[in-house]
């Protein structure tokens, strides 16, 4: 499945135009329909960004051979401009019966979708309003989308006279065309081949052994197509069929058939509609937060580190690191850290370390902290929680005048890794 949703929208535009259009992208003779039918993709494109106060796309698609259905996806979205609210729903159905289902929600405080397998809703807040970000945005702004139609206007050849454009008395247009085999451009023949190729394997993997292989001789028999643009140059409709044909190893030929519909409709008209989560399973987060406050409180508490030696070719302990987590919020972590040293090995204390500290969060998962300089020398420390873990990655690291960085150790101490180990209370 294609996951990028630029991506997607992309070849979305791009396949059921290349059913369509492809002849109107060459015709480089008679601009007719190269100018009207690409101007209008372009200018709905455009207006869906930045014109339109909201409305409604929903992208059809059916793969099917031998009038067998191997598969169907129909994508809806919703999209308010002015609130700067998007909703989409999908479901993708295969021959097999499996079904996979796709919810979310966007606007300018938060993010949510939601996970059928487990029937959990995921809601990712940004803290802040987010700016800058239409729900939509204009595909032909998009560098790849850029580069597509670029291959398609060089690739496709001088096509004439194959698109049939019918001017409506309400100044709405009608656009039709046809290709067969001979008519197809090499170049176009050979990406729609290779699009079809790398796609086909995903969609088998959700059918199964109910799903044939093409390997070779992948070619485009036949493409036709129609749409709609109303009076306001918005395309409303395109509708693409396209006949591919292909072996599996064994040699036996496929003909699949692929149906490309996109519609717009509702035309600032469309409501968006956040998702009700009473009574639902939330799993929340949180834009440049470490935690939400809830599952923050797993992490306080104490934590210890064995301070360990070599003597006599055996590993001997002479005390421990101690660390205490006594708060987290959304800005800092505060807590403590000291050393402890058994009697017989004070030696080893002289230069042992022990401060409260209130380390910022500067990233998901990482705090740091600044200690006072001593004698031209200043300390970093840095604390990595790990996820759903009982162990802290807690490290100081000196640095000298001339930037030398040291961890924290001693010649006769064995090196620590940083890692503190949760102490249960029996």
């Amino acid at each position: 499945m294609i996951k990028n949703k630029k991506l997607m929208m992309a070849l979305s535009f791009t396949l059921g135009a290349a059913l369509l259009v492809t002849t109107a992208f060459a015709d480089i003779m008679s601009t007719s329909g190269y100018d009207q039918l690409k101007q209008a993709i372009k200018y709905t494109s455009k207006s869906c960004s930045n014109t339109l106060e909201s409305f409604t796309a929903q992208t059809s698609i059916t793969l099917k051979t031998n009038e067998k259905v191997l598969f169907t996806s129909v994508r809806t979205e919703k999209y308010d401009n002015v609130s700067g609210a998007s909703e989409s729903k999908s479901i993708q159905t295969y021959s097999n019966g499996n079904t996979d289902k796709y919810e979310s929600y966007s606007d300018k405080y938060c993010h949510i979708s939601y996970n059928p397998w487990n029937d959990t809703y995921s809601v990712f807040e940004y803290g802040k309003e987010n700016e800058g970000v239409p729900p939509f945005e204009d595909i032909f702004e998009d560098d790849e989308m850029k580069d597509i139609e670029k291959i398609i206007d060089a690739g496709v050849g001088n096509l004439k006279d194959y698109v049939i454009v019918e001017n409506q008395i309400d100044g709405s247009k009608e656009f039709s065309g046809s290709l067969d085999n001979a008519q197809i451009p090499a170049l176009v023949n050979a990406i729609l081949s290779f699009v079809f190729k790398r796609t086909i394997p995903d969609v088998g993997m959700r059918t199964y052994d109910d799903f044939p292989e093409i390997q070779n001789d992948v070619f485009i028999k036949r493409i036709t197509g129609k749409a709609s643009v109303n009076k306001d140059g918005i395309l409303e409709r395109i509708y693409g069929s396209c006949i591919v044909s292909g072996k599996d190893e064994a040699g036996k030929s496929y003909d699949f058939t692929i149906e490309v519909l996109i519609k717009i409709y509702d035309i600032n008209s469309t409501v968006v509609a956040k998702p009700d989560l009473n009574g639902k399973i939330v799993e929340k987060s949180y834009a440049n937060r470490l935690f939400d406050k809830v599952s923050a409180q797993k992490y306080i508490g104490k934590y210890k580190q064995d301070i360990v030696i070599v003597k006599d070719n055996a590993f001997i302990k002479i005390g421990e690191r101690v660390l205490e987590i006594d708060n987290i919020d959304d800005e800092n972590v505060s807590g403590k850290y000291y050393e402890t040293y058994k009697a017989e090995y004070a030696e080893y204390a002289k230069d042992k370390l022990e401060f409260d500290f209130e380390a910022k969060i500067l990233g998901y998962n990482y705090a740091q902290y600044k200690l006072a300089s001593d004698q031209g020398n200043s300390k970093t420390v840095t604390i990595d929680f790990e996820d759903n873990s009982s162990m802290i990655n807690f490290n100081i690291y000196s640095q000298h005048s001339n930037n030398t960085i040291i961890y924290k150790t001693n010649s006769i101490i064995t090196y620590s890794d940083g890692t503190f180990i949760r102490v249960f209370e029996d």
